[in-house]
């Protein structure tokens, strides 16, 4: 025997239908953040400005992404939720009818807000899985400067400890300028490349000579007064 729904049987149909449609989209949404993430990767292992902006640009990327497919899925819902009250509207519904109806729309809205909200949660949490599963070399503010001279080797240290959750291998760049921009730079790999296990710190150190005399376009010229001193690193993966 067929059932006969009642016009109100037919828009809470309705509705269910445009619930279970939006939320199976929304849920679907979380499916592209790890293929987001694998397609643009932040390839850097040393913890410092640009880093850190790398990785709130790649989450911010990420949300937009998702927000785009959560945000069409939000609207199909209303057009549906609309359409079908238009035609319960038809029908001269009861007070009674449009209170739980009302109730019933405002409870599955916020269900799919919050799933919005969850799946914003999970890409978020996976950018931060991101930037920490990998070697990270942070500063920890400890160094040993030698006074500078001429001709001599000089040995420059500076603490790092791994906050990645790999090992990190690789070797420390000195580049040492002064006020003309002259320059000289100790970047190739050291005989012995230090490994650094997840939370442990070590000392790096460089050695580099200053010579008295530098050549620019085969002029000699004297190395200035002032010196400014870069590091960088250089992670071996």
């Amino acid at each position: 025997m067929a059932e006969n729904l009642t016009a109100f049987d037919v828009v809470k149909s309705a509705i269910e239908y445009a619930y279970n449609e939006a939320s199976g989209l929304i849920r679907h949404s979380a499916d592209t953040i790890d293929s987001y993430i694998a397609l643009h990767p932040v390839n850097m292992y040393s913890d410092s400005e640009s880093f850190r902006s790398a990785i709130e640009s790649l989450n911010s990327a990420v949300l937009n992404e998702i927000n785009v497919r959560i945000g069409d899925a939000l609207n199909g819902f209303n057009v549906r939720i609309s359409n079908a009250g238009y035609d319960f509207n038809k029908t001269s519904p009861t007070a009674e009818n449009i209170t739980e109806l009302t109730a019933l729309v405002s409870e599955k809205s916020s269900m799919l807000q919050e799933l919005a909200n969850s799946v914003a949660s999970v890409a978020s949490s996976k950018v931060s899985d991101h930037a920490i599963n990998r070697p990270l070399l942070r500063p920890t503010g400890v160094r040993e400067l030698p006074s500078l001279a001429f001709d001599v080797p000089l040995t420059f240290k500076y603490e790092f400890q791994n906050v990645g959750s790999k090992p990190w291998s690789g070797w420390m760049i000195v580049k040492l300028v002064d006020q003309y921009k002259n320059s000289v730079v100790v970047d190739f790999a050291p005989p012995n490349i230090p490994v650094v296990a997840p939370g442990d710190s070590a000392f790096l150190s460089r050695d580099i000579t200053i010579p008295r005399v530098v050549y620019k376009d085969g002029e000699p010229r004297s190395w200035g007064d002032k010196t400014k001193i870069y590091i960088s690193l250089q992670t071996r993966i």
